[in-house]
C-alpha cells in the first residue's frame, strides 16, 4: 500500500510538473502570437503619430522636414505658406501617421529651415524611442535660440489624443498635392538605384522648386556614380531653370547658389576651368555658399594659372 501511494505522488508530480510546463509554454506561444500579429496586422494599438510644432516661432522659417523611421524614410514635407503661418500661430502639423510593432524604434529627421538670422540650415537629429502597447503620439518640437539659431529638437511621446485628432491629422496629410506624391515617388526610385525611372517621374513634374529638388539630388547620385561629370551637369542645368520659376524668391536664391556651387564643383574637378568660373560666378556674393564659392573660384583660377587672381578669390 505504501508503494501504490509512493507511485500516485509520484504520478501526480508528474503530472502538475506538465501543467506547469504546458502553462509555460502557452504564455511565450500567446506572447510569440501577439508580437507576429503586430508585425502582420494593423491593430487599433499599434497606431503611431508624428507631430510637428515651432517652440519659437520667430526663431525659424520652417522649408522641409524629412522624416525616418528605422532609417526607413516615411515622409518628406515641404512647408507652404499656410502651413508655417499655421506652425507659426503655436499649431501642430501632422507628418506621418502608421503602425508599428511594440519595442525599440528610432526616428530620424533632417530639418531645412531659414533662421532669423537670414542663414539657411540643414540638419539632422536622431531620437531612439520605445514604443509600448497602445496608440501613441510623438510630438516633435523644434527650438532655436540665438546667437546661432541652430536647430534642436526634443521628442515628446504622449497617448492618443483620440478619433477626432487623427481624422484630422490623416485628412491633413491626405490632402491632394500631385507635385509632391510625384518628388516621393522619384525619391524612392533614385534609393532604390534606379536613377533612369528616377529621371522619367520628374519629368512629368512641373516647373519650381519641388522639381528642382528632386534634378538636384538625381545630380548627386549621377556625379557619385558616372566617371564623366555630364550627365550630372545637365541634370544640375534642369534643376536651375525648374529652380528659376519658384514662387518664393528667397528660397529660389538660396537653391541657385548652391546648384551653381554643386556644377562649378564638378566643372573644377573636371578640370573645365573656364565652365566652372562661369558657374560659380554666380553665387551670390552675400550667400552662405559664397565661402566655398570663393574658395573654387581660386582653384579654378589657379588651373588657368592665374595665381594673382587666384589669391585674391
Amino acid at each position: 500500500m505504501l508503494m501504490i501511494a509512493a507511485m500516485a505522488q509520484a504520478s501526480a508530480a508528474a503530472i502538475d510538473n506538465a501543467i506547469s510546463g504546458l502553462e509555460a509554454e502557452v504564455s511565450r506561444h500567446a506572447a510569440s502570437v501577439h508580437t507576429l500579429e503586430q508585425q502582420l496586422r494593423k491593430t487599433i494599438d499599434t497606431r503611431v503619430a508624428v507631430f510637428l510644432s515651432l517652440a519659437n516661432p520667430e526663431a525659424l522659417d520652417l522649408d522641409s522636414v524629412e522624416l525616418f523611421l528605422n532609417g526607413r524614410p516615411v515622409g518628406n514635407h515641404i512647408f507652404t505658406l499656410s502651413e508655417r503661418e499655421s506652425l507659426e500661430d503655436g499649431r501642430s502639423y501632422p507628418l506621418f501617421t502608421g503602425y508599428m510593432a511594440d519595442g525599440n524604434h528610432q526616428l530620424t529627421a533632417v530639418i531645412n529651415a531659414r533662421a532669423v538670422n537670414k542663414r539657411f540650415v540643414r540638419r539632422e537629429v536622431v531620437h531612439p524611442f520605445r514604443k509600448v502597447s497602445g496608440a501613441m503620439q510623438l510630438q516633435m518640437s523644434i527650438d532655436a535660440t540665438g546667437p546661432d539659431y541652430e536647430p534642436r529638437v526634443s521628442l515628446d511621446k504622449q497617448p492618443w489624443a483620440g478619433a477626432a485628432t487623427s481624422e484630422a491629422g490623416n485628412a491633413a496629410i491626405a490632402r491632394p498635392n500631385r507635385q509632391k506624391e510625384l518628388l516621393q515617388d522619384a525619391e524612392q526610385a533614385r534609393q532604390q538605384g534606379r536613377l533612369d525611372k528616377a529621371g522619367q517621374i520628374l519629368a512629368g513634374m512641373k516647373e519650381g522648386y519641388l522639381a528642382a529638388v528632386g534634378y538636384m539630388n538625381l545630380a548627386a547620385d549621377f556625379a557619385e556614380t558616372d566617371l564623366d561629370p555630364s550627365r550630372a551637369l545637365v541634370a544640375l542645368r534642369v534643376a536651375m531653370s525648374m529652380a528659376a520659376h519658384d514662387t518664393e524668391s528667397a528660397r529660389s536664391r538660396d537653391l541657385l547658389d548652391q546648384l551653381h556651387l554643386r556644377a562649378g564643383y564638378l566643372a573644377l574637378n573636371n578640370e573645365e576651368y573656364d565652365k566652372a568660373l562661369g558657374f560659380l560666378e554666380k553665387v551670390s556674393l552675400d550667400s552662405y555658399h559664397a565661402p566655398r564659392a570663393l574658395y573654387l573660384h581660386g582653384l579654378a583660377l589657379s588651373g588657368k594659372e592665374n595665381h594673382r587672381g587666384a589669391m585674391q578669390s
